[in-house]
């Protein structure tokens, strides 16, 4: 069984916004059902992964798809497959039948900005992400040799 998420019945072009999870498996869609994570937020997003966990999908097919939820599927034991960009759905699971879809390497996985805009595992998202790192995170450090850019405090007072 394989995800395919729809909008205006093409494949959508990032993942967790589409209108709506096709399911289907070799024989075509077997049905399909609103995204729950069209609001976007972290619980939203978290209950669109847990559809696709109840529905034994074992790929899910993308054009974009963000880093947290690509690692999250990849954690859960769900291939993530690359599909071109502006297909229709029956299109994508003629290529899936075919074996045309190749894994979506990590490199092209897209940042997660709405998590960091929220200070990542910083908490800023209300723990509803179920990154783990609510409770004890640690600031996020460059490595020792990251180019750095200029910055300005602003303020402080002198005693």
């Amino acid at each position: 069984m394989i995800a395919i998420p729809v909008g205006r019945e093409r494949l959508a072009p990032h993942f967790t916004r589409c209108q709506e999870l096709a399911f289907a498996d070799a024989a075509g869609i077997r049905q399909r059902m609103t995204n729950p994570a069209l609001k976007g937020g972290c619980a939203d997003k978290k209950a669109m992964l847990n559809l696709i966990k109840q529905q034994g999908v074992a790929a899910v097919v993308v054009d974009q798809i963000g880093q947290r939820l690509f690692g999250k599927l990849k954690a859960a034991g769900i291939e993530v497959l690359r599909a071109p960009r502006g297909v229709d759905p029956d299109a994508v699971i003629s290529l899936w039948r075919q074996g045309l879809l190749l894994a979506m390497p990590e490199s092209a996985v897209n940042p997660s900005r709405q998590h960091d805009k929220k200070g990542g595992c910083g908490g800023g998202c209300g723990g509803g992400c179920g990154c783990g790192g609510h409770e004890s995170a640690a600031p996020r450090l460059a490595p020792a040799n990251a180019p750095h850019s200029g910055f300005t405090i602003t303020g402080l007072k002198r005693g």
